[in-house]
């Protein structure tokens, strides 16, 4: 019994400090928003952990225990934030077993921004998805994108009867096996028809 009261106070203690040292990505994620200028947005992201895409940009942070944090943002032609996305992947292991394993996807979409103001929820994601899904690029930016688009693409699998996801079968094998199936999904609209998208899995914290 004392073992096993140690162990659970040692996750807690690790998924405490883990909160404390991933902070900063929600933070970052939280200052974008869509429509936002570039001189709005200029200096959230670190250099050291981000990059400038042609897509937009994009971030990865990981903390030594288990938790990795994906930021993309999709931006138009003239830089302006058309989207916003964090994924979160949790895998927390103690004495080499695992504990933990969760995932989260959020994000919200300008689909007048992203061009896709004239289709449906489920053409606009599969689009989304042929872009960040298919994403092609240096290790940080390749890792950043995956972790969004393996959400996506569980998201759009959650839709009844859909089989074409807009991406190749290797690709989709590739992010489908990176992000945990069977969470829940949820995708709504604001006043504004502003999109929010959810996916989520298990723990995180």
């Amino acid at each position: 019994m004392e073992r096993c009261q140690s162990s659970c106070l040692a996750l807690v203690q690790a998924s405490l400090l883990a909160a404390l040292a991933t902070g900063c990505a929600d933070a970052y994620y939280r200052q974008f928003t869509v429509g936002q200028a570039p001189r709005d947005y200029d200096r959230i992201l670190p250099q050291e952990t981000s990059l400038k895409t042609d897509l937009g940009l994009c971030h990865v942070s990981r903390d030594a225990f288990g938790r990795t944090d994906a930021l993309v943002i999709l931006l138009t032609p003239d830089r302006r934030v058309a989207a916003r996305f964090h994924a979160i992947d949790v895998k927390r292991t103690m004495g080499g077993t695992p504990m933990v394993r969760g995932y989260r996807l959020e994000g919200e979409i300008d689909p007048r921004l992203c061009g896709i103001e004239s289709v449906g929820p489920l053409d606009g994601l599969r689009s989304l998805l042929t872009e960040i899904g298919g994403y092609e690029g240096v290790k940080l930016a390749l890792d950043a994108h995956a972790w969004v688009g393996g959400g996506l693409a569980w998201m759009i699998r959650s839709w009844p009867g859909v089989s074409d996801l807009g991406i190749s079968a290797a690709r989709l094998d590739e992010l489908l096996g990176r992000v945990p199936g069977g969470g829940s999904a949820s995708l709504g609209a604001d006043a504004q028809g502003i999109w929010n998208v959810r996916y989520e899995f298990g723990v995180v914290r």
